[in-house]
């Protein structure tokens, strides 16, 4: 896993880029200032994120970004949010 820090166009253009390859984007929690938490996965083919924004102070918040190679390298919890997202379409 790696982990990188972006701005919130930096990750509209990931989910954009994410979007436009065919992969699938969840969104787990609302955000406040920005994107709050987002899962970006794809069973094949393609590398899975996972957004979250943290606090900065009362007025801006940053998202860090989380990277792994492959939805087998995704972690249970955000697997276990992702059929539960499902369940509830």
């Amino acid at each position: 896993m790696k982990t990188h820090e972006m701005s919130l166009a930096g990750c509209e253009k990931l989910m954009q880029k994410y979007f436009d390859k065919g992969g699938e984007i969840f969104e787990v929690s609302e955000g406040v200032l920005g994107l709050g938490t987002i899962i970006l996965s794809a069973t094949e083919g393609l590398k899975c994120f996972v957004i979250e924004e943290y606090f900065l102070n009362s007025w801006s918040s940053g998202h860090r970004v989380k990277e792994y190679k492959n939805y087998s390298e995704l972690p249970k919890k955000y697997k276990k949010m992702i059929e539960v997202l499902y369940e509830n379409i």
